[in-house]
């Protein structure tokens, strides 16, 4: 029996049969009530990582009570609602104990979106969310007794990282946490069935932190004095970002931070402008000083780049296209120096950047360690934080290549225990992720070793500091050897060899598969298709491959996946047997999001045919994979069924699905004049649905069950454009187990665009990008794009390899005849190869030079350009919206020439010099800044002035700030304007001040147009009085000229060698039909537009404003001898006019030599 009360100072709930019959007799005690100053409750038995020998312990002995535990705790009949009530009578006891102040929630390390039996993982978050509003309630109700001492010190251990904001937000949050004055949490990740580690690319890493400080230091930062925060993974760079912005904590005197990484040289800033705290104790804190980043991650998570260095391309062996290496300069030094001078009262710091070392659980030992491992970096291969892993301080990156004789292992601490992790996952060398299969021996970056001197200064100025300050205050002063740094080095790494069995290093199926070549010289196209062998979700995946002919003729039976790869850290493997004999088996590895997507399709009662691209297509065989990406437009097309695959269930997914199947099948859409009309089996009563007028009846869940949906990676990927406009009305999406027909879910959304047009959630940081109108317009198979729009429409859509830019996008022009281009895929070309073969073999097949309208801008320095202006590059998203409602050159067929060097001659007609360019600064959303950016550029006698093509200034500057948008359709459409519109409006934005609250939707509209069309361009005005709208890399003394075959005016730089770089493409009112060829467009004609039922676009056409006659012909060609060139595959006849005819009429045409 123990006799002394520090012996009951805690105790412990546990969740165990015996656990609870200890729990009611303890507590029924006089000894125990008296004594209790802390509780530590254990939300199931898992959570209980301090069990060893049958003894739960604290660190201090002498405070904790000793709770035998002789009981199978891992097989409780602790389940349902006989669980819930037994833990709430246990909680209920906590009034007893009217002493404690202290309250510390345990739950256990892993947790699962939902519970998976087939695995021991004890809770997912719903029941850790009970389990919180469970404990929250037992301390309000306590409270309400008067002689209670108040909970002033809450931890939690192990708290999910899921944003609760119901719980945060509630009285009940609010009722408990007003009374903590010491908080101290530990967050874990949430453990993932597609991943049985920590996923680092789940969207709670993004939210948890942001919502960390919103919800959790934000409303208690007033009354803490004690305060720890720790994240199991590091924190506070990526992909979650906290650098504590106006966090303000008044009377904080500790603060402990765990994992916390510094990016940045403010990321401490938030610590150092606490005023009052006295201890600062940086637990397995780290310096991040090089992150190797895919560029799609850096805008996904929204990561903070400023005081980063980007290093060349090809930095430790990196030559990735789509990936980025920095660096970050900032040192230990400069931290520690500024934690010395900038907290005045700081009287207590510990630093360990150590992973052996567990913590500072003896608050009497004044601990410093420079470890190697202080400095940490981001390797996104491994997706992951790389610690140091030589003795040295040396980091190294997943490109680099380790010795033949050995595979590298690395030791990571889980925070209780060594566990033992492979660095090198079987290497068996260098796969290049490079634009050319090449690399460079890699740079090891030893931050460690280079700051050591420095580093040490500082933590010795900032030790000698901490002890003088101490003395003054007169608090004990430790002796000098605890004082000293203490430097740590890693022991040397064993090989992997060593640390597993010989036959735990082979795989479960025995050989890696290698695909059989395809036969050569039979005529035919050949695809591989994979028969999926039936089975149940958990039976291990098999397959075989069997070879076909693709042909029109007799075509294959099979159904083509479409979906995203996703990420190839830990690769699942499947088993493929072999044709001529199912004995031999052979291993093959798959993406986790791919073993997910044949788990959900594979059928439990017979095998499924499918073609998967990752599977189907030897992926390392270069002039396969060539080959095999030409054939799958057919592929898409032949296919019996298209199957699209978004991803498990999550997030209400089914829910979303439901809604959008029944909405979708409910409505008819007419895509041309966006209307909807009823589904021909509707229900009288159901005729709302097709109603432009009412809103959809769904409830906030509902509606966010929907947005959440379509925030799916696959809906931001470059290939599913094509795969989904080439299948045929059979085409399913499937999510989960919820499927819905591919056309049912566009017409849903539809209905999402004309009834809930404030929902467009579709949308890209900069709120205009990516909406649900460009979704609907891209995978719409009746709507005909030229080639130069489609490009720049997809050019915010993603793929892993830029060639794609052009190979995914040919079939999407099909009307256009691009099939008849000689282009061929090549994944051994460079890129910038097969962007300019591509605009090449464009302009020759069609005569005209459109395609370069989406060049430029870019910088045009020599150091920075690495190919010719002329040549877009399509995998950079623009900086400026495609203009479309332009004639300048596009009626007539382009006089071209391909000289050697990458230069490009073409013919045209000077029109201008740019005397003057001002960038017009719009933010992406408000009125008022529109307002006053145009006010700033307008011309200064704009009321009263005369163009130089006749007209007013004031309808000559409205025309160009909305570059004519909408003003020449016919029939006229609702957003359709008159020239006395834009007029009215541009009076309207100019003389109102701060009164944009009054404005009517039809001006609110106009506003909308001239943002859209200002956003990275200026205003110009040129020496002959025109003026435009240009690239705001535009400089005085660029040209403006209107090129034969190209549809915009250009802006052209002329060079010291008499070679022209393009600036970009320009709205140049008086230019913009034409006028630079042909003259002006008689008095008693006018341009419009009208839609071509057969062609389905819209064409240029003439007016005839006396008699309402429409011509297809240019009444300005009626005096000019000229030829029409047939019809190739665009939407409209061109012109052929020769130069001398040109110049009869007095047109100069001139050659640019574009370089």
């Amino acid at each position: 029996m123990i006799s002394s009360t520090r012996a009951f100072r805690t105790v412990f709930l546990v969740p165990s049969t015996k656990g609870f019959l200890s729990w009611h007799k303890l507590i029924s005690s006089d000894m125990v009530k008296s004594a209790a100053r802390r509780v530590v409750i254990y939300s199931s038995a898992n959570a209980r990582e301090d069990i060893s020998d049958g003894m739960l312990f604290l660190p201090s002995q002498d405070e904790a009570f000793l709770l035998p535990i002789h009981d199978n705790v891992f097989d409780l009949p602790f389940e349902g609602k006989t669980r819930d009530v037994t833990f709430w009578d246990a909680l209920s006891r906590l009034n007893d104990l009217t002493l404690v102040n202290v309250i510390c929630l345990r739950f256990p390390l892993a947790c699962q979106a939902v519970v998976d039996p087939s695995l021991f993982v004890e809770h997912d978050s719903a029941t850790r969310i009970l389990t919180l509003q469970a404990v929250f309630k037992a301390i309000k109700n306590r409270a309400r007794r008067p002689d209670t001492a108040r909970i002033s010190s809450l931890t939690i251990k192990h708290l999910q990282n899921l944003p609760i904001s119901s719980f945060t937000s509630s009285d009940l949050f609010k009722s408990v946490t007003k009374d903590l004055d010491r908080l101290h949490l530990e967050v874990v990740e949430e453990y993932h069935l597609s991943n049985r580690g920590f996923d680092l690319h789940c969207p709670e890493r993004v939210r948890f932190e942001p919502y960390m400080r919103r919800a959790w230091l934000i409303p208690l930062a007033s009354r803490l004095t004690s305060l720890s925060l720790y994240i199991r993974d590091c924190w506070g760079t990526m992909p979650g970002t906290f650098n504590g912005h106006s966090l303000v904590f008044p009377h904080l005197k500790t603060l402990s931070l765990g994992s916390y990484t510094i990016s940045h040289y403010n990321h401490l800033d938030w610590v150092l402008v606490q005023p009052s705290l006295k201890s600062l104790r940086p637990d397995k804190c780290f310096i991040v000083s090089y992150m190797c980043v895919n560029n799609y991650l850096v805008e996904k998570w929204r990561t903070q780049t400023h005081d980063w260095e980007k290093l060349p391309q090809g930095a430790f062996g990196f030559r990735g296209l789509g990936v980025s290496v920095y660096h970050f300069p900032g040192t230990c030094e400069f931290v520690f120096d500024n934690i010395r001078t900038r907290l005045p009262n700081l009287v207590d710091f510990q630093f360990n950047s150590d992973p052996r070392i567990t913590g500072f659980d003896d608050p009497d030992l004044f601990l410093m360690c420079l470890s190697p491992t202080r400095y940490i970096a981001f390797d996104r291969y491994m997706a992951s934080w790389i610690h140091v892993n030589s003795q040295d301080g040396e980091l190294k990156f997943s490109d680099d290549t380790p010795p033949e004789a050995e595979v590298l292992s690395g030791h990571e601490y889980d925070g209780e225990e060594w566990e033992e992790w492979d660095e090198r996952d079987e290497w068996n060398g260098y796969e290049a992720d490079t634009e050319e299969d090449h690399w460079d021996p890699p740079v090891k970056p030893n931050r460690a070793r280079e700051t050591m001197e420095g580093d040490g200064r500082a933590l010795e100025a900032l030790r000698k500091a901490t002890i003088e300050r101490r003395r003054q205050i007169k608090l004990p002063v430790w002796p000098c050897d605890l004082f000293k740094t203490i430097a740590i080095t890693f022991p040397r790494h064993l090989s992997m060899s060593s640390i597993l069995p010989e036959e735990s290093m082979t795989t479960q199926s025995g050989s890696i598969y290698q695909h059989v070549p395809f036969s050569k010289g039979d005529g035919t196209h050949q695809i591989r298709r994979l028969i999926l062998v039936r089975g149940t979700f958990n039976d291990r995946l098999v397959a075989r491959l069997d070879t076909t002919a693709l042909t029109h003729e007799h075509p294959p039976q099979f159904e083509a996946l479409s979906y995203v790869w996703g990420s190839e850290d830990k690769p699942s493997q499947i088993t493929v047997t072999a044709d001529d004999d199912a004995s031999r088996e052979f291993s093959l590895a798959v993406t986790q999001n791919l073993d997910s997507a044949l788990r959900h399709l594979r059928s439990a009662d017979r095998d499924r045919m499918l073609w998967i691209d990752a599977i189907c297509i030897d992926q390392g065989n270069l002039e396969e994979r060539s080959s095999q990406v030409a054939n799958m437009t057919t592929v898409y097309e032949l296919a019996t069924r298209v199957i699209v695959w978004l991803g498990p269930e999550a997030d209400d997914s089914d829910l979303a699905i439901a809604r959008m199947r029944d909405l979708g099948s409910k409505v008819a859409v007419d895509h041309l004049r966006c209307a909807l009309a009823p589904a021909l089996d509707i229900e009288p009563d159901e005729l709302h649905w097709s109603d432009a007028a009412c809103r959809l009846p769904y409830n906030e869940r509902e509606f966010c069950a929907i947005e959440t949906l379509f925030k799916r990676v696959w809906f931001t990927r470059l290939w599913v454009l094509q795969e989904t406009r080439l299948s045929n009305p059979d085409a399913t999406v499937v999510c989960g187990y919820s499927t819905i027909r591919w056309r049912t879910l566009l017409n849903a959304l539809w209905c999402f665009l004309i009834k809930e047009p404030q929902r467009h959630f579709m949308i890209d940081e900069l709120g205009r990008y990516w909406s649900l109108t460009r979704f609907l317009d891209l995978h719409d198979p009746n709507m005909v794009k030229d080639m130069a729009g489609l490009c720049h429409q997809t050019s915010f859509l993603n793929c892993s390899d830029n060639r794609d830019r052009v190979y995914a996008l040919v079939p999407l022009t099909e009307s256009f005849s691009l099939r008849d281009l000689d282009i061929t895929p090549d994944y051994s070309a460079k890129v910038s190869e097969v962007y300019q073969n591509f605009v090449l073999q464009y302009i020759n097949h069609y005569g005209d030079i459109n395609i370069i309208a989406i060049a430029g801008p870019r910088d045009l320095s020599p150091s920075t350009v690495t190919a010719p202006s002329w040549v877009p590059s399509f995998h950079t998203r623009p900086e400026t919206n495609y203009i479309t409602s332009t004639w300048g050159g596009k009626s007539f067929v382009a006089d071209w020439k391909y000289l050697e060097g990458g230069i490009l001659r073409v013919a045209g007609i000077y029109c201008a010099t740019v005397e003057t360019a001002k960038p017009l600064s719009i933010p992406v959303n408000g009125t008022g800044s529109v307002q006053f950016a145009v006010q700033a550029v307008a011309p200064t006698n704009i009321r009263d002035e005369t163009y130089v093509t006749g007209g007013s200034m004031m309808e000559a500057f409205g025309a160009t700030l909305t570059c004519y948008e909408d003003v020449q359709y016919e029939p006229p459409t609702s957003t359709t304007w008159a020239s006395s519109d834009i007029t009215d409006c541009t009076t309207t934005l100019l003389e109102t001040r701060d009164q944009q609250e009054s404005f009517t939707s039809r001006m609110r509209y106009f506003v909308t147009i001239v943002r859209d069309n200002a956003q990275g361009r200026a205003f110009v005005t040129t020496q002959e009085g025109y003026i435009a709208l240009a690239p705001q890399q535009t400089q005085p003394g660029d040209i403006i000229c209107t090129l034969l075959g190209l549809q915009n005016q250009i802006v052209l730089r002329k060079m010291d060698d008499g070679t022209f770089k393009v600036v970009g493409v320009c709205f140049a009112y008086g230019l913009n039909f034409g006028e630079a060829v042909l003259g002006r467009i008689p008095d008693n004609y006018r341009m419009v537009s009208t839609y071509n039922e057969e062609l389905k676009t819209y064409l240029g056409v003439f007016e005839n404003k006396e008699t309402g006659e429409i011509e297809t012909v240019d009444p300005r060609l009626k005096s000019v001898r000229f030829r029409t060139l047939e019809r190739k595959g665009v939407a409209s006849e061109r012109y052929v006019i020769e130069r001398d005819e040109l110049a009869r009429i007095g047109t100069k045409v001139v050659d640019f030599d574009l370089a």
